[in-house]
């Protein structure tokens, strides 16, 4: 079972480095990941591995980004972005957002 850590602080990206299978970064848009990135990669380096043995994963929650950001991520080897969104108040309402979303996010996704 892959064991994913979250986490931003140089204690939590040394846990990745030496036990993990994964991280998930939180709240960071594509520059903030590629500094974290860049410490996590130290770190897994100094335990003889590298990028390629961990899955990376980040949200960035509050943080703007637009559908050309996940490029940005990509570029870092982000494999997974997550994207939150709140409850919509009726089951109408969701079909409407699930369609937006749909053309906002994924399909300049897919074409990328």
């Amino acid at each position: 079972m892959p064991v994913i850590f979250g986490g931003e602080s140089e204690p939590a990206l040394r846990r990745v480095a030496e036990y993990g299978d994964g991280w998930y970064g939180f709240n960071l848009d594509p520059e903030s990941a590629a500094a974290k990135i860049k410490t996590l990669e130290r770190f897994l380096a100094d335990n003889g591995r590298g990028l390629g043995d961990v899955e990376l994963i980040v949200a960035p929650y509050t943080k703007r980004i637009a559908p050309d950001d996940l490029a940005r991520y990509r570029d870092l080897g982000v494999s997974e972005v997550v994207l939150l969104a709140t409850l919509p108040p009726s089951p109408a309402e969701a079909v409407t957002r699930i369609e937006r979303f749909a053309r906002e996010w994924i399909e300049p996704a897919a074409r990328r």
